[in-house]
């Protein structure tokens, strides 16, 4: 009798160990599953992180780009200011001469008209 029982207790607790160990591996499987779907989700967001970076750096160096473009056009609007400024002197410089030699025309032919009527 206490042999059986023995021997009953020994096989039931062989089924318990059996059950638990196919769940431990169940558990280890499923575990092992999750950690590998994690896995790919942070290789995937890796991945969106860098094309996120290399989005960002191709926005910032057309940023510069810009920049740099803004900058070079400010600098040739300043250049063409002065220019225009310069021009704008020459003209008036022109405009003065001008009209001073018409002025010694004038003159002068006044002048020639006065001889002229003296004669």
């Amino acid at each position: 009798g206490k042999l059986d029982e023995a021997s009953h207790g020994k096989a039931d607790a062989e089924k318990r160990c059996a059950k638990l160990e196919a769940e431990l591996n169940d558990t280890e499987a499923e575990a092992q599953d999750t950690i590998v779907k994690l896995r790919k989700k942070l290789e995937l967001l890796e991945d969106r992180e860098g094309n996120t970076g290399s989005a960002l750096s191709k926005t910032r160096a057309a940023l510069e780009h810009a920049q740099t473009d803004v900058a070079r056009l400010e600098r040739e609007l300043d250049a063409w200011k002065v220019k225009s400024e310069q021009a704008e002197a020459r003209r008036q410089q022109l405009e003065t001469l001008l009209k001073r030699k018409e002025e010694e025309l004038e003159r002068a032919y006044a002048d020639g008209v006065a001889e002229r009527v003296a004669k």
